[in-house]
């Protein structure tokens, strides 16, 4: 009942995964799709809450006469650590990804095709253990607020919140905030 998209391979894979003994792996050749689809994420989210992805291998075009890439993913009936990592295998790159950090996405998507630079950064990142603005901020596309000189400050104050502008951002880099609201 959670396979929404109706589609025959994820009711496949959930029939399988659902069947296979305790640490038990399958590997299923699948469409790139399931990795990125908005319609796929039922599947995606079913595998990444309940099974460890031990891997996903990106085929590309292998198959005559079958016009898409495919993957290789390899699941585990295991119920996945926190700090358990994919590995993604591309032609230009491996990775290692947070199983974790893409359940936190809004569709659950497996990242794929992911070039050197790419790569390097993620594992940076992941390495560094940065934090990040997940429920650390608000967002929004502009502040409109009638009266800037009244509610727009450059200092901050008791009864003021940070407001980051676009000067206050650079690459790799956020400067201390320019204006308090």
């Amino acid at each position: 009942d959670y396979i929404k998209s109706q589609e025959s391979f994820s009711y496949f894979l959930a029939a399988y995964v659902n069947r296979l003994k305790p640490e038990g792996v399958l590997s299923f050749v699948l469409p790139v799709s399931v990795l990125n689809v908005k319609a796929h994420q039922d599947i995606r989210r079913h595998l990444l809450e309940n099974y460890t992805l031990k891997s996903v291998r990106l085929l590309d075009k292998k198959f005559s006469g079958v016009m898409t890439d495919s993957v290789i993913l390899k699941v585990q009936n295991k119920k996945p650590l926190k700090s358990e990592k994919i590995s993604i295998f591309s032609e230009e790159s491996q990775i290692k990804v947070l199983q974790d950090n893409l359940l936190q996405t809004q569709y659950a998507e497996i990242p794929f095709k992911i070039g050197h630079l790419d790569a390097q950064i993620i594992s940076r990142i992941e390495i560094n253990a940065v934090d990040n603005l997940k429920s650390q901020a608000d967002w929004g596309l502009g502040i409109v607020t009638g009266h800037n000189e009244h509610y727009i400050q450059q200092r901050k104050s008791d009864n003021t919140k940070p407001v980051l502008k676009g000067q206050d951002l650079f690459r790799f880099k956020v400067q201390k905030p320019s204006a308090h609201i």
